[in-house]
C-alpha cells in the first residue's frame, strides 16, 4: 500500500508492486507494474538485480526471486 501512494516509484518499486500483486493472484496489476518497470529500466533482468538486493538471508532472497518470476520478470 505505502508504494501504492508514491508519485514517482523508481524501477524497483515497480519490482516490488508486480511481485506483491502476483503473490495475491493480481495478474492485471502485475502486468501494469512489470511493464512500468520496463518502461522505467529496459534492460532489467532478474540476474542484475540479484545483484544489488540488500538480502543477507539466502533463503529470504531465493524467495523473494521466485515471486519476481511468478510475476513474470525474466
Amino acid at each position: 500500500e505505502m508504494f501504492s501512494r508514491v508519485r514517482r516509484p523508481t524501477f524497483w518499486m515497480e519490482g516490488y508492486l508486480a511481485a506483491c500483486h502476483a503473490a495475491m493472484g493480481d495478474d492485471e496489476k502485475a502486468e501494469q507494474h512489470r511493464n512500468r518497470l520496463y518502461e522505467l529500466q529496459p534492460d532489467f533482468t532478474l540476474e542484475a538485480f540479484s545483484k544489488i538486493l540488500p538480502y543477507r538471508n539466502a533463503k529470504t532472497k531465493r524467495a523473494f526471486m521466485a515471486t519476481l518470476e511468478n510475476a513474470g520478470f525474466k
